[in-house]
């Protein structure tokens, strides 16, 4: 092979392996490799595996009169013609003279000898380098061995694109199947949460909204027709949806029968979008064992500059959707803009608690616990209190137990110790703090690295209260975490003393330090009736296991006068000062 040639095939592998897809190099060989190698026509095709034919896709000479345009391009089926073969044997066709060759097909001209090289990778023809000459005898042995190391390069290059494009293509599937729902093809949670994200970064001058869709009666035909059913309405419902959205709606199931949309004003309205979603439920769905209607629960949320999360606008459509549930009819409802008296205050709880844990958006005041005989005051009860910001305070009584059934106490513990540790700043150096324990806490205190860090730095100032509910609940676990509060110099106090369980059988048992006569047993105190017996009784077992007294909920001169009487020591309440 001349240098010429060599010169060639080494500039086609270089520049072959830069070029970004085949069809560059396709080009790069028709436009600027066969020019310099002498030939008068050069065509390359590549196979359509759909019917196992051959298509121009570029060329040199007459058929590509303009630039990387083939022109008429025709289409060969494997065995058609010397190109046909060439693709169908897997191997070089040299005619001498095309006029001795039954098969021989004109293109664009007539010519007398045709070189036809197959482009083969992994033993499939994938194209052919097909060229013509109009003198009988042209091609040699230097152009078939040229062509067929031009085919190889070709080959390498478009076997390198497959491996990327196979790559790609593995890439998006595994992206698309973290992002989408198996069962209904919709996107997921996953997928939901970075829409809302995107929107929430980057407000546009529509109103945006949040719609969360519960099915009504999906557990019902789940319980009757079995999972299957359940699944293929699922799967039904998800069609609905896409078909009657407007344009640009974005929907998503959550998991289980929990959908969501995001929209904005531009598309429809929020009370458009109610309806639309309960209209869409409202005919019977086919699940091939029967025709059921399901209805649909919505609730929907403005996105407006008081959500800075994502967790706090799910949460507000979520409180909405809990309310229309509430009333067992298919509906809407939509959060307020501005939020006003006439919102129940539960859902206001149900759809901001997260938040303000997260951001610790509590008050947290400083109820002082005295000393009786002296009125000096010697600590202080920590009380967190929500201060909110149209509905004014919503007291721990209305909160906590929502906080519990949510799974957020642990978070509401930590907020409250993360407080406190800046108010010890504010009390005197020999006052303590105490700081309401729930059960969730006592069975983790020991992992607990706030709490823990806090002990560490004020020792005996810092007390924790339980309450003996709590404590029967998370027995051992919260003994053991007590007890490593207690070595660390912190004081446990046993809150709402006498309103538990069996008390007297366990409390010799129990890790603390001071009893708290419930207030309950303070209110009604006076001389001889069953409070005071219960009073006298309290005092003489915490004397006897020597353990310390405060009494709660102390209010009047006369029950602080009784109180002393009966030799209690310390007590709180409104009448000592407000928290």
């Amino acid at each position: 092979m001349s240098e010429d040639y060599l010169a060639a095939l080494s500039r086609f592998a270089i520049e072959s392996a830069h070029a970004q897809t085949v069809d560059d190099v396709l080009w790069l060989l028709t436009n600027d490799i066969v020019a310099s190698l002498g030939f008068e026509d050069c065509v390359v095709y590549l196979t359509e595996h759909s019917d196992f034919s051959l298509r121009q896709v570029a060329a040199y000479g007459n058929k590509s009169p303009q630039h990387m345009v083939v022109d008429n391009p025709i289409t060969l089926a494997f065995g058609q013609g010397i190109t046909g073969r060439a693709a169908l044997l897997q191997r070089t066709m040299l005619v001498n003279d095309v006029r001795e060759d039954a098969d021989y097909v004109v293109d664009d001209l007539e010519r007398l000898s045709e070189l036809a090289v197959p482009i083969l990778v992994e033993g499939k023809t994938v194209g052919v380098i097909d060229s013509e000459h109009s003198h009988a005898h042209f091609y040699t042995l230097r152009h078939q061995q040229t062509l067929e190391a031009l085919a190889s390069i070709i080959a390498a290059k478009y076997q390198q694109d497959s491996l990327v494009q196979e790559l790609k293509r593995s890439e998006e599937a595994a992206m698309h199947a973290a992002s989408h729902d198996s069962l209904t093809g919709l996107a997921n949670r996953m997928q939901f949460l970075a829409w809302a994200e995107q929107l929430l970064h980057n407000r546009s001058e529509h109103s945006m909204y949040l719609a969360m869709i519960d099915l009504d009666r999906f557990k019902s035909v789940n319980d009757r027709y079995g999972h299957e059913a359940g699944d293929r309405l699922l799967c039904a419902v998800s069609k609905r949806f896409n078909q009657i959205l407007p344009k640009g709606a974005r929907i998503a199931r959550l998991g289980g029968d929990e959908f969501a949309v995001l929209a904005g004003s531009h598309i429809a309205s929020p009370e458009e979008m109610g309806q639309i979603l309960v209209a869409s439920l409202q005919e019977a769905i086919d699940i091939q064992v029967d025709l059921v209607v399901v209805g649909a629960s919505v609730g929907l949320a403005l996105l407006d500059a008081n959500i800075q999360k994502v967790s706090h606008w799910l949460r507000r459509a979520d409180a909405m959707l809990y309310q229309q549930k509430a009333l067992g009819v298919s509906g809407y409802r939509i959060y307020p803009e501005e939020q006003d008296q006439s919102l129940p205050v539960e859902l206001v709880i149900h759809a901001e608690l997260t938040d303000l844990i997260e951001r610790n958006g509590f008050d947290v005041a400083l109820q002082p616990i005295v000393a009786l005989s002296t009125s000096a005051v010697v600590g202080f009860e920590a009380l967190i209190r929500w201060n909110h910001p149209v509905l004014g305070i919503i007291g721990p009584d209305q909160f906590i137990p929502i906080a519990e059934r949510l799974g957020l106490i642990r978070g509401l513990d930590n907020c409250v110790i993360e407080s406190v540790d800046r108010l010890f700043e504010r009390v005197g150096p020999h006052q303590y703090i105490s700081v309401n324990l729930s059960a969730a806490s006592l069975s983790l205190l020991d992992k607990n690295e706030t709490l823990m860090k806090l002990a560490d730095r004020v020792g005996d100032r810092l007390c924790v209260e339980v309450t003996e509910r709590s404590m029967v609940a998370n027995f051992e676990l919260a003994a053991v975490g007590l007890e490593g509060l207690r070595a660390k110099g912190v004081k446990v106090f046993l809150d709402d003393f006498g309103t538990g369980y069996s008390s007297l059988s366990y409390l010799h048992k129990l890790p603390v330090d001071t009893l708290k006569i419930d207030q309950s047993f303070v209110q009604n105190l006076s001389p001889r009736t069953k409070e005071e017996s219960v009073v006298r009784t309290i005092i003489a077992l915490a004397t006897s296991l020597e353990l310390g007294v405060v009494a709660e909920g102390v209010e009047t001169t006369e029950q602080s006068q009784h109180l002393m009487s009966l030799g209690v020591e310390l007590a709180q309440g409104y009448f000592f000062g407000m928290p």
